[in-house]
């Protein structure tokens, strides 16, 4: 019992004489690059989905002005806008 202690104590000491050495990655500054990328995509996505919103409200009046079309198909198609639009404002909530 004491042989696998010591075994244990041992290896113990030189796992924290080996994590003791290790220096630290100061990589952070890559994330810069990284960060810069994501905003630019978060830009036109955006600028698409306010295209994308305003088309589906045109399509949707239309439909509903001169197609006599219910309010179920116009709510699909407004909800399926309004879905595209959200999804760029909630990636830029997130991305904060």
């Amino acid at each position: 019992m004491t042989k696998k202690l010591d075994r244990v104590i041992v290896l113990g000491l030189f796992a924290l004489l080996a994590l003791m050495a290790v220096e630290p990655a100061f990589a952070a500054g890559g994330l810069d690059k990284v960060n810069t990328f994501v905003q630019n995509v978060l830009a036109v996505l955006q600028g698409i989905a306010i295209a994308v919103v305003t088309c589906a409200i045109m399509w949707a009046g239309y439909k509903f002005l001169f197609k006599h079309a219910d309010i179920a198909e116009v709510g699909k198609i407004l909800g399926g806008g309004l879905l595209v639009g959200g999804a760029a404002e909630l990636a830029a909530y997130l991305l904060g």
